[in-house]
């Protein structure tokens, strides 16, 4: 009677986790990247204040104009001039071109707008040393945990062995009491690496802000993408 609820007891607990997917640093890394409370509002910041292009920048500060008799005024009518140059039309000099205007503030705005690009960087690059170093502590628990896991496989087979001495009349009590104490170990190192593993899962994932579900359920090996 011992010996079988000795036995029953090392077989419960050793039974191994159910696999689960493989997870990759750099899709963390993106799936934060994309989905960052903090980013997202550095980069909607950056958007809002875009620099205009080189032709958005002519279109907005040039206008035509024409002279008459000596005199610059808006080129209203097309017909007032006949093309780009100098022409005498009814004993009038006419000129026709372009006048362009070089906004002050524009070189202000690149400058503000280098800063705020510098400001993202910065807090892109904070975050993922960030989210790199709770990796770092992610992938050391889950490392342990895979090698208590280990021992535990290790330590059933070497009881299923005793168990099987003991039933063939071969006196293996000792042995298997000390396996026993080895396997209650393990699992109690086991629980509590789980434990930790966990609870650093949901802190990675909560850089990911409003997704952390979707990151939560990859780091957990559930899904392939995040």
């Amino acid at each position: 009677m011992l010996k079988t609820t000795l036995c029953s007891f090392i077989i419960i607990i050793a039974q191994a986790a159910p696999p689960v997917l493989a997870w990759e640093d750099h899709v963390v890394l993106d799936a934060v990247a994309r989905a960052n409370p903090i980013i997202q509002a550095q980069q909607d910041l950056v958007a809002q204040h875009q620099v205009p292009g080189t032709l958005q920048t002519v279109l907005d500060n040039t206008h035509f104009v024409a002279r008459l008799g000596g005199v610059m005024t808006p080129l209203i009518a097309a017909d007032d001039v006949v093309a780009a140059g100098s022409s005498k039309t009814a004993g009038v000099t006419a000129f026709g071109g372009i006048q362009m205007r070089i906004p002050v503030s524009s070189s202000e705005e690149r400058k503000a707008m280098a800063s705020k690009q510098v400001e993202l960087a910065k807090s892109m690059d904070g975050i993922k040393a960030a989210v790199l170093q709770d990796i770092a502590q992610l992938r050391g628990y889950e490392a342990d945990l895979k090698a208590s896991e280990t021992k535990m496989v290790f330590y059933r087979d070497q009881a299923d062995w005793l168990k099987k001495r003991i039933e063939e009349g071969f006196s293996e009590m000792e042995k298997l009491w000390a396996i026993g104490s080895k396997l209650t170990d393990e699992k109690v190192a086991v629980d509590r690496l789980s434990l930790l593993a966990s609870s650093q899962r949901h802190k990675v994932a909560q850089y990911a802000g409003d997704h952390w579900q979707e990151l939560l359920s990859y780091l957990e090996g559930k899904t392939r993408q995040p």
